[in-house]
């Protein structure tokens, strides 16, 4: 059937919004003549009053103002924008690009890049097809559809795959025809997504999934931690008591469900779309969602780092293209709403005084597919993205802190309603990190987090009310006896939190030295803080 919109109006997944339907501060610039005559006479004064917001500064959240981008964008030489006729060209792109794939079927081979990211244009998944493609050196794909078996990129999201999905760590929004095959990887998160089989999933004496040459079962495969997050399709219950504890746990809906923001185009503009917020979800696919047009976006490159911390003043949305962005000072999302979404291998460097790489103090803001990474020599003692406005989203964010770099944690949220979507903090010796994650807000939301060799505790949960689902943290391999001494874990619960989830919890260790930990995961007393689905590992090395 066609899936074109009708004049005037914007296809979002399955519903229509019309194009002038939120008000200006949101992005949507159509509307009545009257309406847009008074648009236009007070157009003068509120960007006036945007830049007077912006110049003031005070930590306040904004509302957005609106913008005089070019749409469509000049994309940087790092962004390949590719129709299908250009389908034998996606191999050959560098390592860390952005792939924009218009809407079409590509009918040939396709090897995505190393760490590149391919995102389909179309308003619909459907409407990218990829025939033979091969994903799994990269680093996410997203909107788009694959035909037959697939192996895919580290992070799926609004994919439709007409066959098994393969080599992924992490799915949401996802409709796979067949299954998941995780072979022996030892951590799988799915959320909010939709899976075909013709019978439930079978469990050995081990604890792992009954596979075979073709298995039938929604997912087969995967050695510690499996959790399966509002996931249609897929197990029904938890894996039995008797089973190997951390291999599998299903949970029916996953209980607020925030989709990251992806770029379409339609007609010669582009659009960040902004998928609404959920309560609780089961199964794909996303609803309702805001469009932004790309005179509210810049798009920015590393060669203009000085321009990003501006333009978020201002109340813009930001696209970081790929390469490094060397902070002087960090930068500030103020204003409701707001998005800093990275493509490609985009990278921001901590400013070197110590001041978070990146803080949120407008309400609802999205942090996603940026890499963040400490500075060398910081003289301050903060995090590196601390977030304080509310209801916020990161999602396909990794913090790594390696070489002479030094930072007291790696993500600190000081505010209730927080959703982490795939969330990444890594140290690598010798640099230096305390904390990976500091949840202090209420009603935070955690899926698919990953610690690794962080110095002290790996994940510090002190927020009520909070939940969480496929956390894996791997205890530092350098540790010392002060690690030791200290008391640390893999997953801390504050010893006054009275209502917290926790659903998939694994703690992996492989120490150099003859160090002892007593205990992986430490909680309060209180009978509503629950944890299932535990494991700690002993993989390799002494103590």
């Amino acid at each position: 059937r066609d899936r074109r919109p009708e004049p005037g109006r914007a296809a979002i997944c399955g519903r229509v919004r019309p194009r002038g339907h939120a008000s200006v501060a949101r992005g949507d610039s159509e509307g009545g003549s009257a309406r847009s005559n008074r648009a236009a006479m007070r157009l003068p004064y509120l960007l006036a009053a945007g830049a007077a917001l912006g110049a003031a500064d005070d930590g306040a959240p904004r509302a957005q103002t609106q913008g005089k981008e070019r749409n469509p964008p000049a994309w940087p030489a790092a962004v390949r924008v590719v129709a299908p006729a250009q389908c034998a060209e996606i191999s050959a792109a560098d390592a860390g690009a952005a792939l924009l794939l218009l809407p079409g079927v590509y009918d040939c081979s396709i090897s995505l890049p190393s760490r590149s990211t391919a995102a389909g244009l179309g308003t619909d998944r459907d409407d990218v097809l990829l025939k033979r493609c091969v994903g799994d050196a990269a680093s996410s794909a997203e909107n788009l559809r694959v035909d037959g078996d697939w192996r895919g990129p580290r992070s799926v999201r609004r994919v439709a795959v007409a066959g098994d999905l393969s080599s992924s760590s992490f799915m949401a929004d996802a409709n796979i025809t067949g299954g998941v095959r995780l072979g022996a990887a030892r951590a799988f998160a799915a959320r909010s997504s939709s899976l075909q089989s013709s019978r439930s999933v079978e469990v050995d004496a081990k604890g792992w999934f009954s596979s075979s040459k073709r298995d039938p079962a929604p997912i087969s495969g995967g050695g510690v931690n499996v959790v399966l997050a509002g996931v249609a399709g897929g197990p029904n219950a938890t894996v039995p008591r008797g089973a190997a504890p951390g291999v599998a746990y299903a949970v029916s809906e996953a209980p607020r469900a925030v989709d990251k923001p992806y770029i379409i185009r339609h007609g010669p503009d582009f659009f960040l779309v902004k998928p609404e917020p959920l309560l609780s979800k089961t199964g794909c696919c996303a609803t309702d969602a805001e469009r932004i047009p790309f005179q509210n976006v810049y798009v920015a490159r590393p060669e203009r780092t000085e321009d990003v911390r501006e333009k978020l003043l201002q109340g813009l949305h930001v696209v970081l293209t790929p390469g490094t962005y060397e902070l002087e000072d960090g930068l500030e999302l103020n204003h409701a709403g707001q998005i800093l979404l990275g493509v490609g291998a985009a990278i921001v460097r901590a400013p070197s005084d110590g001041e978070p790489a990146c803080r949120v103090r407008g309400p609802a803001a999205v942090v996603a597919g940026v890499t963040v990474q400490g500075a060398r020599y910081p003289k301050g003692d903060t995090a590196l993205i601390r977030w304080e406005g509310s209801d916020g989203l990161l999602a396909d964010v990794v913090v790594n802190v390696d070489g002479d770099a030094n930072a007291k944690t790696g993500v600190a949220i000081h505010a209730d309603g927080v959703v982490l979507d795939h969330v990444t903090v890594e140290r690598r010796p010798p640099g230096h990190l305390d904390v990976g994650i500091s949840l202090e807000g209420n009603n935070a939301v955690a899926y698919a987090i990953n610690v690794k060799h962080v110095e002290q505790d790996g994940v510090r949960w002190r927020g009520e009310d909070g939940h969480a689902f496929a956390l894996n943290v791997d205890l530092p391999r350098d540790a010392l006896i002060d690690f030791q001494n200290g008391g640390y874990v893999g997953y801390a619960v504050g010893d006054f939190v009275k209502r917290h989830s926790a659903r998939g919890v694994a703690v992996y260790a492989a120490f150099d030295g003859d160090v002892r930990v007593r205990t992986a995961v430490r909680r309060s007393a209180s009978p509503n803080v629950t944890l299932a689905s535990v494991a700690s590992v002993f993989t390799e090395g002494r103590g």
